[in-house]
């Protein structure tokens, strides 16, 4: 399990990749963005990477609430 002090850094990290995410993805950038993450919830055996991925996309959702994503972006979200 994380520390408190791993779980405050990976938070912080999170919010930080989820954050310049939702300006790039909007405008064509990291494309392939929500793709990775996706499959690192599933494709490691790392449940650190796992959590952390999860974490990144649930950040990013929240991010994302008033702006348009497509039906294969929100299906890989899901």
């Amino acid at each position: 399990m994380l520390n408190s002090e791993d779980e405050s850094r990976l938070k912080y990290l999170t919010l930080c990749i989820a954050a310049i995410a939702s300006v790039e993805v909007p405008l064509g950038h990291w494309n392939d963005f929500i793709q990775i993450f996706s499959d690192a919830t599933a494709a490691t055996n790392s449940a650190l990477i796992r959590y952390a991925a999860i974490q990144t996309l649930g950040y990013f959702s929240e991010f994302m609430e008033n702006k348009p994503l497509s039906f294969n972006q929100l299906a890989l979200i899901l």
